[in-house]
């Protein structure tokens, strides 16, 4: 072969490559602009549920100690703990993503309330899927919720869905790692300094409060994550012999 050839054939692989990469970064914004207007409506109701129940799914992991499904160690209130025992049960980070598809999976039917807000439209809609990536300043929200859709002799078809909400929640997650690191080598006291001096270096706010001589709850507030028109919270438990 020669070399001209195996030139030509170099520029060619990577313009393929490139428009492959084109589209999938830039699937969304093409799919929003080939939606009909036709179903524009209904397109714009479920994404403003998509990101509603977003914010709500993350105001609710954050007020539980990161789950939808209270974990069998929590308190009474249902807020996990995350040591007890002097050991972590700190759930790894995918985790607290996995909970939060399963409050999407769960709640977004709650929002579009089978579309009882559309009669001129029907709208047939399959089981939601969601996935959930936690980076440091956001967390990534994707959806498919197939709705095949018909108004009058016209058919459409919606499926994907993507909302991004400015929490720093990858920011807090780190704090806590640390914080726990911490605490198993200090066992029964708390490292009151390292939690001032993450709370200074992340740019949050960590309170606490006692309950008996052997329950603490740590409130993370981060007042640059703004949740629901509220600073974001994320509270845990943790459980100690004696204070």
């Amino acid at each position: 072969m020669k070399r001209g050839q195996v030139s030509v054939f170099f520029i060619v692989g990577i313009v393929i490559i490139g428009l492959v990469l084109f589209f999938f970064l830039f699937r969304s914004e093409l799919e929003i602009d080939n939606v009909s207007g036709d179903v524009r409506p209904l397109y714009d109701f479920v994404q403003g549920c998509v990101d509603s129940t977003a914010q709500d799914g993350l105001e609710y992991i954050g007020e539980s100690g990161g789950y939808f499904d209270s974990p069998e160690l929590s308190n009474v209130v249902g807020v996990a703990y995350h040591y007890y025992g002097k050991e972590s049960y700190l759930p790894e980070k995918e985790d607290i993503a996995n909970e939060l598809e399963k409050y999407m999976n769960t709640m977004l039917f709650f929002c579009t309330r089978n579309f009882v807000d559309f009669p001129d439209y029907e709208v047939e809609q399959s089981k939601v899927k969601s996935e959930v990536e936690i980076l440091d300043e956001k967390v990534v929200v994707k959806v498919i919720y197939p709705l095949s859709i018909k108004k009058g002799d016209d058919g459409y078809s919606l499926k994907n869905f993507d909302s991004d909400v400015g929490v720093r929640l990858g920011v807090i997650y780190e704090v806590m790692e640390e914080l726990m690191k911490e605490q198993l080598d200090e066992k029964e006291n708390i490292c009151i300094s390292c939690i001032g001096r993450l709370a200074e270096e992340k740019e949050l706010l960590i309170d606490m409060h006692a309950k008996g001589n052997d329950e603490v709850t740590f409130f993370i507030i981060d007042q640059k994550s703004v949740v629901n028109e509220e600073s974001y919270l994320f509270k845990y438990v943790m459980k100690y012999d004696e204070i």
